[in-house]
């Protein structure tokens, strides 16, 4: 292939000099391979610990906490800008929607991740954020689910006591109907009352044991997980970048070295043409 300029390099001289300086392609790729090793080795650990957490509902609400309310509000609190003074070994990385192949995203499902130099040290600081979640969500349930529980209480009693007058009632009202029904008219309308009250009221009970149903606790899924090898530096990551700057580094190496060499061969040729021309 002709060049058209002197400085031009086609790609069979490059892989030539590529061949010919490969001790330097090796050279640079074992240099990557050792700082990508002793970054592994040396550099600072850290470890991720994750929980699950199911966020509990209430019946006049979708869930005790809305997911980005939730994640914002932990992350000021615990994340890497917050002020908490432990922000610098141990924070909050990460709040998302829980997912997994299996199980499709559920919007009362949050995954949290915490990461720390240690996994003691990221486990116990994730299990406080845990624990003090729990107890926030816990104090709002038992807030919402209190009026319902006590209206549900006082009813129940409403319905005993009107039960038993139900069936008094009947009693008499059988007693009466013979030798005095003007009275047992009137006791069969106040009996007609009371049932209509009393089947109001099994409607309301039903709604309320409903509601109180429908409601529930945040809670655990999986508890703060203990990590058993560092989240980073990546062995994996830390020696694929190694080898390809390595060899980057080797490639320009051996470029170099070639047009050194070739630039000191180009300036013997011309010193000699000069001195045989003298």
């Amino acid at each position: 292939m002709r060049r058209e300029d002197d400085d031009e390099i086609t790609i069979a001289e490059l892989w030539g000099a590529l061949r010919k300086r490969q001790l330097w392609l090796l050279a640079g790729l074992l240099c990557g391979v050792v700082a990508a090793l002793g970054y592994t080795t040396l550099g600072p650990a850290t470890y991720e610990s994750r929980a699950t957490i199911q966020i509990g509902r209430v019946y006049d609400k979708a869930t005790i906490e809305e997911l980005g309310t939730l994640a914002a509000r932990l992350m000021d609190q615990y994340g890497a800008e917050s002020e908490d003074a432990e922000r610098k070994t141990a924070h909050l990385k990460r709040v998302s929607q829980a997912s997994s192949k299996q199980v499709a995203p559920a919007s009362d499902v949050v995954r949290l991740v915490a990461t720390a130099r240690s996994p003691e040290e990221v486990r116990e600081f994730l299990e406080r954020i845990v624990a003090n979640l729990l107890e926030q969500h816990d104090h709002v349930y038992a807030g919402a689910i209190r009026p319902p529980q006590q209206h549900l209480a006082d009813i129940e009693g409403q319905i005993g006591l009107m039960s038993v007058q139900v069936k008094q009632l009947g009693t008499l009202l059988a007693r009466l109907t013979e030798s005095q029904p003007v009275q047992a008219s009137l006791l069969a309308l106040e009996r007609g009352r009371l049932s209509e009250e009393l089947n109001r009221l099994e409607r309301e009970r039903l709604n309320l044991q409903r509601q109180i149903i429908d409601s529930s606790r945040s809670r655990v899924i999986s508890k703060p997980t203990l990590p058993q090898a560092p989240a980073s530096p990546s062995v994996t990551i830390s020696l694929a970048s190694g080898i390809v700057l390595g060899l980057i580094i080797g490639f320009f190496a051996a470029l170099i070295r070639e047009k050194y060499a070739m630039t000191r061969a180009a300036a013997e040729i011309d010193a000699r043409h000069v001195r045989g021309d003298t």
